[in-house]
């Protein structure tokens, strides 16, 4: 299997790959399946599940597998939730309720990273201002430079890099996730439409219902996070 380094979901170095690679590893564990890794941009770890030849058949966490519709990528059963919402400073003197009230502020996104189908609507309809980054820590950094005013970002993203980014942690008091968030967006393993890919997206959906996978998913996020970890 494919996926990215995406702390404190998917990374080579965390204790069991990350949040999610540790559900995937438990749901194939739990019906005698081993997995191999491969952590790669995450383009590449689509292409990699695209071509039969690397002998890759599935890659994660997407929250739809429409990536390459070409290619007519699977779907797992959900494997969790990701939180996406606004940072913004701690002392920041607004907030939002609806998109309207994000009209006029400088909202950071991530190249080539989709967001709620409704933002993504209004910023491609030029009702929003945004500014592309490379990363979400560099949205952060430009977040408590004052050079932003609110930045897309998953919650246990954002957490996850202050509290354990070496540049980030001093700062980690003065940024604040909106109350108001954009969605909870579901996150799946996309599995290569072939025979193979279907069986084994058979066995990884059956192996997940065996699993408490909400919590696996939650108490390796709470530890990776936790103020200090590393």
């Amino acid at each position: 299997m494919a996926t990215l380094t995406w702390p404190p979901y998917t990374k080579r170095s965390l204790p069991k790959g990350g949040a999610v690679t540790a559900v995937v590893r438990a749901a194939f564990d739990a019906v005698g399946r081993d997995v191999r890794v491969r952590y790669r941009p995450w383009n590449r770890a689509i292409a990699l599940a695209k071509a039969e030849s690397t002998g890759v058949v599935a890659y994660y966490p997407g929250y739809h597998c429409n990536h390459r519709p070409d290619a007519g990528f699977l779907r797992s059963y959900v494997i969790g939730m990701r939180p996406l919402g606004l940072a913004k400073r701690a002392n920041a003197a607004f907030s939002w309720t609806s998109l309207a009230d994000l009209e006029g502020f400088r909202i950071g996104t991530v190249v080539g990273y989709a967001n709620t189908r409704t933002f993504d609507r209004k910023v491609a309809a030029e009702e929003l201002w945004t500014i592309e980054s490379h990363s979400d820590r560099r949205n952060l950094h430009k977040l408590i430079e004052g050079r932003l005013d609110y930045a897309v970002i998953d919650k246990h993203v954002m957490t996850y890099l202050l509290n354990t980014d070496p540049e980030l942690r001093p700062h980690r008091d003065e940024v604040v996730m909106d109350d108001t968030l954009l969605g909870r967006m579901p996150l799946f393993v996309c599995f290569r439409n072939s025979p193979r890919g279907k069986a084994l997206r058979s066995a990884f959906n059956d192996g997940l219902t065996q699993v408490p996978y909400k919590d696996i998913m939650a108490g390796r996020i709470a530890r990776l996070s936790a103020k200090g970890a590393e």
